[in-house]
């Protein structure tokens, strides 16, 4: 499993979580004092940016598969 607590402070976490039909990604911060920044997209919507404490990106870190930035950007049709 992976350990997001630590992969989302170095690189970009790419995440599906398909019982809810959405995605997630994390971006890691670029200053010292930063936070990372979350954003998530049901299948066949466009991204949104969500707190790190939104339920449902809580929800695709917990549960969600790690997946490429490829599957990430093509997205899902909102019916798979």
């Amino acid at each position: 499993m992976l350990n997001l607590t630590r992969e989302i402070l170095k690189r970009k976490v790419y995440l599906d979580y398909p019982f809810e039909s959405v995605m997630g990604r994390t971006v890691p911060p670029t200053k010292s004092r930063e936070n990372p920044k979350h954003f998530i997209k049901f299948y066949g919507d466009e991204e949104i940016n969500v707190s790190a404490t939104h339920l449902m990106m809580l929800e695709v870190e917990m549960c969600g598969e790690e997946i490429t930035k490829e599957q990430y950007e093509k997205g899902k049709n909102a019916d798979a």
